[in-house]
Order: C-alpha cells, then structure tokens, then sequence
C-alpha cells in the first residue's frame, strides 16, 4: 500500500491479525522463479525477519522499518462493481503498453475508461488503441495511470475481472487480489476521436495472412535501419505486399515479401515506423485500412481499433534488381 497504489491478497483460512512494515525492496528481494513460501517473523520488536529458499539455498533478511506517522488506509472496496471476462486485464496491458511514459501537456502516461461507452483509450501521441464492448459501473470518463501491474503473469488468466470505482480510487478484483490505483482527477486526456478513420473511406487495404503475420513478427525488427528513432521501411502494395528496409552503408535494401498476403484496393507505396506495423501484427490484426501516404493507417476488428502515423513520404526504398530478398514461404491458406 502506498499513496498511489494499493494491492491486497486475501486469504481463505482463519489467521491471527498482524500489521507490519516492509520496504518496497522487499519484495524484489524475495522474487523468484519458483513458487516458494516466504516467512515473516515479526517476534522481535521493531524489526521483521524474512526468510525464504532461493534454488535449495536459504535466504534470511532482516528489516528495521519505520512506521508512517498516519499510516494510509487501504480503499474500500466498491459498494458497485461490473464483471468482465478475463480479456479485460488483457486489453488493459495492451493499452498500457500503448501509452507514453511521461507527459508534457496531456496525461499521456494515462489510460482513459470511458463509463458511458464501455472503451479504453491510450496514446502516446503517435499511435492510439481505443478497445470497446467493455462494461463499467460509471458513465463519466475516468483517468487511471498505465500501471505495469496490468497484465502481470503472476495473476490469474483465467478469471473473471470485477471493476468498480470509490471515491478516488479505480479497483480491480480478480480473486483473490484486488488492485487499486488512484484517479487521476486533475490531468487532461487528448481527444483522439479525429485520428480515427472510417475503414468504408479506405482507399487500399492490406490484407495479411496468419502465417505471414508470424513471419513479420520474426523478420520485420531485425531487418536493417539508419534510423534508430523511427526505424523506417518502405512498404510497396503493387501487384505484391514487399516491406524494404535499408541500414547505413548498405548499397542495396533488403526485402520482405509477404508471399500469401494481398492488396484490394489502390496500389500504395509508404513508409512508416516498423514498431508500429509490427505491432498491429502482434496485436492479432488482419487488415490494415490505408486512406493516403501521410494520413494515419488503421486496423479495426470491430472490438478494437488501432491507428498510427506514417512517416512522411519522402524518398520511398525503391525495387533493384540486387536488393537482398526473403520470401515468405508459400502457405495453402492465403489471406481471406
């Protein structure tokens, strides 16, 4: 428990009560692959002994923690709390990861949960994953900081997630850990709704396989770059799907063809950050809707939509006959 954050653990047997004090770093100490039990011994006055078996070796280590003055309460837990099936922690590490770490003029570290709608909407300004179908027990919008505590493996993956709001504080159940986070009430979200195009105002789509999306996943962060800060290639929809990347120094690019996926639609060459395009892949995305060279390419589902910006068009990677090429293999099952 802290000012911020709150995560409770509750126990099905009968335990005596005890309050005690422990260091954050506690718990980093004590980690490990295994898992092992930890024992706290609380006997001595003032000091907590914890001890535990790290790889057949035992582990003993002594704190002296210091009260807090007005130790803070632990929320309650809602009077009102909505259901929702195990993908919602999952949509909540997704747009957590989507988030930027700071912020300047937006709370762009936030994660906004819009009661009314049933959405999670993140950004860090260059890309947005708004999810829906969603249920809260509030209408209003509410801010909530993109904790890495979601999606955390330790927690149960299978489990009904109950969410519900008191007073300050955000708390989600999955039995038996309730996590709370504190509102952010003061900061200021963006308004992404104008990045988000309608796919029927596409004039292209590209239109991966499963087997090609894996083999992107592979392929597409290794290929080479002379740009670490947007990491660009060129993609090139014209008769084949073909992603060019090229390092400094490199006389000639190296490229990727995509051979069971397709184009419909417009032929289109741009580029864009291969982050992005990697990640729309990973994220399970099939279909990327593209309006134009320099306007923001979108992936939609139907549950969720994911945009980001191309880079400018500038001086595309163009085809020779020398570039370096990798095919992916020829599946039976090409792009529906």
């Amino acid at each position: 428990m802290c000012y911020q954050a709150a995560v409770e653990y509750r126990l099905t047997e009968a335990a005596e009560p005890t309050e005690m004090f422990l260091p954050l770093d506690f718990l980093a100490a004590c980690e490990g692959r295994a898992a092992e039990p930890v024992s706290l011994d609380t006997s001595a006055p003032g000091k907590v002994t914890a001890s535990w078996v790290d790889k057949r070796v035992p582990m003993v280590v002594e704190y002296l923690p210091d009260a807090p003055a007005e130790p803070p309460d632990f929320p309650a837990l809602p009077a009102e709390s909505s259901v929702n099936e195990p993908c919602l922690w999952t949509a909540l590490r997704d747009a957590a990861e989507t988030s930027e770490s700071g912020r300047i003029r937006f709370a762009l570290d936030c994660l906004q949960l819009r009661g009314g709608r049933g959405q999670i909407i993140a950004t860090d300004s260059r890309q947005v994953l708004v999810q829906s179908g969603l249920h809260f027990p509030w209408s209003e919008d509410v801010l909530v900081p993109a904790s890495a505590v979601f999606g955390c493996r330790d927690l149960p993956a299978d489990q009904p997630v109950g969410i519900g709001k008191t007073g300050e504080w955000l708390t989600f159940t999955i039995v038996p850990w309730s996590i709370s986070l504190r509102l952010e009430t003061d900061a200021r979200f963006p308004d992404v709704s104008h990045h988000v195009s309608d796919p029927q105002f596409a004039t292209a789509r590209l239109r991966l396989s499963d087997d090609d999306a894996k083999f992107l996943t592979q392929t597409l962060p290794r290929l080479p770059t002379d740009d670490e800060h947007n990491n660009p290639v060129t993609v090139d929809l014209n008769g084949q799907v073909v992603i060019r990347a090229r390092g400094e120094g490199q006389p000639h690019a190296t490229e990727l063809v995509l051979s069971n996926s397709r184009l419909e639609g417009d032929p289109i060459v741009f580029n864009t950050n291969r982050r992005y395009l990697d990640r729309a892949a990973q994220l399970g995305f099939r279909d990327v809707h593209l309006f134009g060279n320099n306007v923001p390419a979108l992936c939609n589902d139907g549950q969720r939509k994911y945009v980001w910006a191309l880079l400018e068009p500038g001086q595309p990677i163009t085809s020779h006959p020398d570039n370096v090429r990798i095919k992916s293999a020829v599946s039976g099952v090409q792009a529906a």
